[in-house]
C-alpha cells in the first residue's frame, strides 16, 4: 500500500504534542515495562499553581490501552482548552468567571426545554431525558439497549439508596459499584462492555451540553473480550457458497450477499436500499440516514463487479421509490422483513454444513481482507467503509487479523 506522510499513533503520544502554559499543560501518555498512565496538569485555584494528575491504565492489551488513552487524552484536553481548573479533589470543573454571571440564553433555553439541571433533577430521571435526546440519534435496537439499561439502573438505585441521588453526584465510584452488581449476575464481558459503552453515550449528553463536566464513565475501562463474531469466508467458501445459490436459483440472495461484498453497507442499509438510492451513472450508492448506523446519509462507491450486478437486475424498469428487495423477488414497493434474508442464508449455511459464526456480516468481512490483500490504499477501504478516520479501519483491520509488519516476518533474528 502507498505510505501517507501522516503521524502515526505512537507520535501522538510524545512529547511534541504536549504544550503548555501557565494554566494547564497537555495530556499525554507515558508508558513503562509494566505501568501507563496519563499525566496532564491543570491549574489548582486553592494552590494558585499548576497540579500535576496521573490516571493509570491497568487494565486490557497494549492495543486496548493505546485506544483507551488516546479517546481520555483527547477529552481531557479539551476541557483543558476550555478553561477547565481543579477543585479540592483533583476533579476537573469550568469555574464561574465574572463575565459569565449573566445567563447564557441559549443554554438556558435548551434547559427548559429539557428540565436538566444538574444540580436539580433526579439523575434517573436524568438518564431518560437522554434517551429521549439520543433516540432520533441511534438505531432502533441502541434505543431498546437503553431502555434495558434504564430498568437495571432502576433496580441498582432501588436495591443501593440511589434511587433519590441527583445527576450532580453521581461519580465513577457509582459507575463501578453499578458494573459489579451486573458482573456478579454472571453476564459475560462483552455484555458488561456494551453496558458501559451505552452508559458512557448516555452520560456524554449531560457533557455535550455542558451540564455535567466530566462523564463518570471516563476512567472506567472496558474487560478483555473476544471480538470478531462475524467471521469472515475464504475465497474458495464464497464460490462454494455462489455455486450453491446459483444451482438452487437463489438469484435474489445472491444480488443481496453481492451488494453486502462490494459496498461495505450493512446488511439493514441493503435490505432497505431504494433504486433511487442508485446512481449508476455516478456509480455511488447513497446509504440512507434513515437506515445507517451512525444516522448519517453517506455514498459509497459502485466497483465493476456491483455495476455488472445492478445492470443485469434491470432496475431501471422499476419506479425510483421501490424497494431493490422485496418477498417477490423483484423490487416493489414495500421492502423484505428484516429476518427474511437472514432465515434464507442461514438454511443455506447449514446445508453447506458453516460454523454459527458465519453470518450475512462475514461478506463485509471478507471483502475488507480481500481489499487489504489487494494492496488498496487504506484511505480508500476508509471511505467504503465510512469509517470517520484511518485510525478506526486500522482497528477495524486488526480486529479480523489483518496487520503486516515485514521488518518482524523478515528482519527477526534466528533462534
Amino acid at each position: 500500500m502507498t505510505k501517507k506522510n501522516t503521524k502515526t499513533n505512537k507520535q501522538l503520544y510524545t512529547s511534541e504534542r504536549v504544550e503548555s502554559t501557565d494554566k494547564y499543560t497537555l495530556a499525554r501518555l507515558n508508558k513503562g515495562d509494566n505501568i501507563w498512565y496519563i499525566i496532564f496538569y491543570a491549574w489548582s485555584e486553592l494552590k494558585k499553581q499548576k497540579v500535576r494528575k496521573r490516571i493509570y491504565l491497568s487494565e486490557g492489551t497494549s492495543k486496548q490501552k493505546a485506544a483507551a488513552a488516546e479517546k481520555l487524552i483527547e477529552e481531557i484536553d479539551k476541557l483543558l482548552l476550555n478553561g477547565y481548573e481543579f477543585n479540592d479533589k483533583k476533579e476537573l470543573y469550568l469555574p464561574k468567571k465574572q463575565e459569565d454571571t449573566k445567563p447564557n440564553p441559549t443554554t438556558t433555553k435548551a434547559n427548559e426545554l429539557y428540565n436538566i439541571d444538574a444540580n436539580k433533577i433526579k439523575f434517573l430521571e436524568a438518564i431518560h431525558k437522554a434517551m429521549a435526546l439520543k433516540k432520533n440519534e441511534v438505531e432502533e435496537t441502541t434505543y431498546k439497549n437503553y431502555v434495558t439499561l434504564h430498568g437495571k439502573l432502576l433496580q441498582w438505585a432501588n436495591d443501593n439508596g440511589v434511587h433519590t441521588a441527583l445527576l450532580k453526584d453521581i461519580n465513577e465510584q457509582h459507575i463501578f459499584h453499578f458494573l459489579d452488581t451486573q458482573l456478579a449476575n454472571n453476564i459475560a464481558n462483552k455484555t458488561y462492555n456494551n453496558i458501559l459503552t451505552d452508559l458512557s453515550a448516555l452520560f456524554n449528553v449531560f457533557c455535550k451540553r455542558k451540564i455535567i463536566a466530566i462523564n463518570p464513565c471516563l476512567n472506567v475501562s472496558k474487560l478483555l473480550a473476544e471480538t470478531g463474531k462475524h467471521l469472515a469466508y475464504t475465497n474458495e467458501q464464497i464460490e462454494l457458497i455462489k455455486n450453491y445459490l446459483i444451482d438452487n436459483k437463489e438469484f435474489q440472495l445472491l444480488n443481496y450477499v453481492q451488494f453486502i461484498y462490494y459496498s461495505l453497507a450493512r446488511p439493514k442499509e441493503v435490505r432497505l436500499l431504494k433504486i433511487g438510492d442508485i446512481d449508476l451513472k455516478d456509480r455511488k450508492i447513497k446509504i440512507a440516514s434513515g437506515n445507517a448506523k451512525n444516522k448519517k446519509g453517506q455514498f459509497v462507491r459502485i466497483p465493476d463487479g456491483l455495476y455488472d450486478v445492478i445492470s443485469a437486475m434491470e432496475l431501471e424498469k422499476y419506479p425510483m421509490n421501490y424497494y431493490v428487495f422485496s418477498a417477490k423477488g423483484n423490487p416493489a414497493l414495500e421492502a423484505v422483513g428484516r429476518n427474511y434474508f437472514y432465515k434464507k442464508h442461514r438454511k443455506m449455511l447449514d446445508k453447506l454444513a458453516f460454523t454459527d459464526g458465519h453470518t450475512l456480516y462475514g461478506y463485509k468481512h471478507t471483502a475488507v481482507t480481500n481489499l487489504y490483500y489487494a494492496n488498496v490504499e487504506m484511505r480508500y477501504i476508509t471511505e467504503q467503509c465510512r469509517h470517520s478516520s484511518e485510525y478506526q479501519t486500522r482497528i477495524y483491520l486488526r480486529a479480523l487479523g489483518l496487520f503486516r509488519n515485514e521488518d518482524i516476518e523478515k528482519k527477526y533474528p534466528k533462534f
